[in-house]
């Protein structure tokens, strides 16, 4: 597992790279405010994207067809759970960078997709207000 401390949202793609690989499973893990839509954003920026990213708190996920990555929140999840498997699945089955947000809502369910497609673990953690420490695994 690697440790990266950032103390500006611009140097959050230290992380990107590894990102690179497709088709990618990305669980981010962290407290409220910690920053995983942050990253989401700042990778999409540095992808290219100049539209508004939001959180998909309430909508439970945003496609970015053109850049084929679907963004994905758990935290307000409520029965879905296959309808919701069956997405992540259909995404990275095409190719798509799925990142999660909230993964441990679903940890169970998620560990075949977990064995079956290539994932990345990021863990964020609030060091101060600026700062953050972000863990990466790569499974």
């Amino acid at each position: 597992m690697e440790t990266m401390h950032v103390c500006e949202v611009e140097k959050l793609s230290q992380v990107f790279p590894y990102f690179d690989e497709r088709p990618l499973l990305v669980l981010l893990y962290g407290p409220m405010g910690a920053g995983k839509t942050t990253l989401v954003r700042q990778y999409l920026r540095f992808k290219g994207y100049t539209g508004r990213v939001k959180s998909p708190t309430f909508t439970y996920e945003i496609v970015y067809n053109d850049l084929g990555v679907s963004h994905i929140d758990l935290y307000r999840l409520t029965g879905h759970e296959t309808d919701i498997l069956d997405e992540i699945v259909d995404r990275l089955e095409s190719g798509y960078v799925v990142f999660i947000e909230w993964p441990d809502r679903l940890e169970e369910q998620l560990a075949e997709i977990v064995d079956s497609f290539s994932t990345v673990k990021v863990f964020i953690n609030i060091v101060s207000e600026e700062c953050r420490e972000i863990n990466v695994a790569v499974l």
